[in-house]
């Protein structure tokens, strides 16, 4: 069998490490309100039944990484961040900050450094109990 790959790569960090109640939680907080409610619905349904982010894909056909750059984009007024899933290959979920083209950079992209970087992952890998993150230069192989 034969596959098309392409590489994915930016500064950030694997999300696989994360503690599931605290990714879930964390998502929760930060969903836009239609997401929420799909997420309060669903469980409403479940019988108790307990959540992690493959919950997220197979309800909902949502990337949970997404979700989060998506939130982050918004925060911080940038266009670069990037919520990469999992492949069937087990390429961990991954977030990324990918350098965009001049004429899609946000005003958050033109003052965008490491530094600021390095604290915006340190806490989201902090809110989703990922202890001693690897942030750094990341490139992930895909294959489709």
């Amino acid at each position: 069998m034969s596959c098309r790959s392409w590489s994915v790569d930016g500064y950030g960090m694997s999300l696989e490490n994360a503690d599931t109640d605290k990714f879930m939680a964390f998502i929760r907080e930060i969903a836009s309100d239609k997401l929420k409610k799909q997420i309060e619905e669903a469980e409403q349904d479940s019988d108790g039944e307990e959540y992690d982010w493959n919950f997220l894909y197979e309800t909902f056909d949502c990337n949970p990484a997404s979700v989060i750059a998506d939130y982050l984009n918004e925060k911080y007024g940038t266009a670069g961040f990037a919520g990469n899933p999992q492949d069937e290959d087990y390429t961990p979920d991954n977030l990324l900050y990918q350098p965009v083209f001049p004429w899609e950079a946000k005003e958050g992209d033109r003052s965008m450094t490491f530094e600021k970087l390095d604290e915006i992952f340190d806490h989201v890998a902090e809110k989703l109990g990922i202890e001693e993150p690897d942030i750094s230069l990341q490139d992930y192989e895909y294959c489709g």
